[in-house]
């Protein structure tokens, strides 16, 4: 019974079987026996499991495809309404990927990992996030990732929420009472920032802003002036 109160479960949410072996190899390698890994390969076989045990933490496998931003968005959030306690680490294809979840996730994280870092690396950054307990405002990002990417405005964040809806640059300056050229200028602003240079990519980054929330609501779905 108190060999069971002291486990310290963790999640591995990743669809690619590989990863998810070589995450577990180096867990186990680098923590006691005092944890117990599950792996998942979506959020819907996590959710459906998710009260058997208490979570210590989630380690969320990210990639650069809007589907699974949109999945990670949402499972995040619903980890920090159901289980705050528990420590929610993203682990993203590369460096870029790492700083766009940085600035764009819904709620903050205790840790944003890359698999391109050197397991030497990885191995001491999961070590620190899972016997340490960093402050989640931190979003401590690994090696070279560290820096992030610069805050976007909350009219760029509009902008962007608008246009993951599927609005376009002339609806989103009716909705905001801007015009054109002021929303493409704030549109721009964004590219930069989050280091896109096409609008898939961005639409892709944008994503994640379906479930921010801004100034303490949800984005709005009626007119809405931003200064």
């Amino acid at each position: 019974m108190e060999k069971h109160a002291a486990t310290r479960h963790i999640a591995i949410i990743d669809a690619c079987t590989l990863s998810v072996l070589g995450l577990q190899q180096l867990l186990t390698h680098t923590l006691g026996s005092q944890y117990q890994i599950h792996a998942f390969k979506n959020s819907a076989e996590f959710l459906a499991k998710f009260h058997c045990w208490p979570c210590f933490a989630v380690i969320y496998a990210i990639s650069c495809v809007r589907g699974s931003r949109k999945e990670s968005s949402y499972l995040l959030k619903s980890i920090a309404r159901l289980s705050p306690q528990a420590r929610r680490i993203v682990i993203s294809d590369d460096c870029r990927e790492a700083g766009l979840i940085r600035g764009l996730s819904p709620v903050s994280l205790h840790g944003i990992l890359c698999k391109s870092a050197a397991i030497s690396e990885l191995a001491e950054q999961l070590q620190t996030l899972l016997q340490v307990l960093p402050s989640p405002q931190e979003n401590i990002i690994n090696g070279s990732c560290r820096g992030g990417t610069p805050g976007l405005s909350p009219t760029e964040r509009v902008i962007l929420y608008y246009m993951a809806e599927g609005l376009s640059i002339p609806e989103i300056a009716a909705h905001l009472a801007r015009n054109t050229k002021t929303i493409r200028a704030h549109k721009f602003n964004a590219m930069t920032k989050l280091g896109v240079s096409s609008d898939t990519d961005l639409l892709c980054a944008a994503d994640m802003l379906h479930y921010s929330p801004i100034r303490g609501n949800l984005y709005p779905s009626s007119p809405l002036k931003v200064n």
